[in-house]
């Protein structure tokens, strides 16, 4: 310990240096590696939970608000490399990337590159009941903003899309499947009919065409091919009204509330300038341990009589005490 106060107030400038001089160069790499950075926002309202509108209704969770419906949605086709490639696609993005010639020079590098540059940088974020943002962070204004849009963009083409897809491929099945069953039931009349032509004895009064067992398996048929045909015209019904209900056009989706503007001001490095200084403090803090470490190590001086009886295999008689260094100097002219 009296080794260590030694060392510690026999070069206190050179430790202070350390521990100051090392956050400030941490702080100047930080300024010249982090660039300035843009954050552009667009904030939307949703009007309705997404949900898929299958056969048997619309799937969507109840358990969750329209805007954290709709953020969850957003943020899985952000996911997705399709999406996030037509959301980039006509944006200069590339050079705010900071990548290598290799990497833009090469054309499947490059889209990976800002596929993750997409689904990690876009943050979408429910606020209210049916109000959501989303937000982009680049090292360009304008990119900040063309991104943000873009986004906005594509989830009222591709959303609506993936939303009420599935229902207009089912009415598409179904209307297909309408003209086969009404030909069904027009071929199961026809047969009908011709059979009690062909029999006009099942005609005469009194006479129940039915307990014959050949016409009246062509009466069940007729009469399922049309009940064949009223499901089917009652499900394009069904998922039709549904469709109505719910809106296929981006106004009964969402509504764009404020529109991302091309950012001004730059964000606050402040959060990576007191990182860099933090991160400074402690290799100072190291380094000065370290210094202090070594010049322990070095000292031969003695401090207290142990150190003596460590260097002299002579035993120790008496101590002179520590005396100001007036007495000093004159016990040293009267010993002269």
């Amino acid at each position: 310990m009296y080794r260590l106060l030694e060392t510690i107030f026999r070069y206190p400038l050179r430790l202070l240096t350390i521990l100051v001089l090392l956050p400030v160069i941490g702080v100047g790499i930080a300024y010249f590696v982090f660039p300035h950075t843009y954050e552009a926002a667009a904030r939307l309202w949703a009007y309705q939970r997404f949900g898929v509108i299958t056969s048997t209704g619309t799937d969507t969770n109840l358990y969750e608000t329209p805007a954290q419906t709709q953020a969850i949605a957003l943020s899985e086709l952000l996911n997705t490399r399709s999406f996030a490639l037509s959301v980039a696609h006509g944006i200069d993005i590339a050079p705010t990337l900071q990548l290598s010639s290799d990497v833009l020079s090469n054309p499947q590098k490059l889209d990976d590159a800002v596929f993750a540059n997409i689904s990690k940088n876009v943050l979408v974020t429910p606020l209210e009941y049916s109000l959501y943002t989303i937000t982009y962070i680049s090292t360009s204004a304008v990119v900040a903003q063309e991104i943000v849009a873009s986004v906005v963009n594509q989830f009222s083409t591709q959303g609506i899309q993936y939303a009420y897809g599935d229902a207009q491929r089912l009415l598409q099945i179904y209307q297909g499947q309408l003209v086969q069953t009404k030909q069904a039931a027009a071929q199961a009349l026809d047969a009908e009919q011709a059979y009690l032509q062909a029999h006009p004895e099942l005609r005469r009064p009194g006479i129940a065409p039915l307990n014959d067992p050949q016409y009246a398996a062509l009466d069940a048929q007729r009469q399922q091919a049309q009940a064949d045909e009223k499901n089917v015209e009652t499900n394009i019904t069904s998922l039709t009204q549904q469709l109505s209900a719910e809106g296929t056009n981006l106004e009964s989706f969402f509504k764009e509330l404020d529109n991302p503007l091309v950012p001004i001001q730059p964000q606050s490095r402040t959060k990576q300038f007191l990182t860099a200084g933090g991160v400074g403090l402690g290799v100072g803090i190291i380094a000065c341990l370290v210094f202090l470490l070594i010049l322990v190590r070095r000292d031969r001086a003695v401090y207290i009589p142990r150190d003596l009886e460590n260097l002299v295999d002579f035993p120790i008689v008496m101590e002179i005490p520590q005396l100001p260094k007036k007495i000093m100097k004159i016990v040293a002219e009267r010993s002269a």
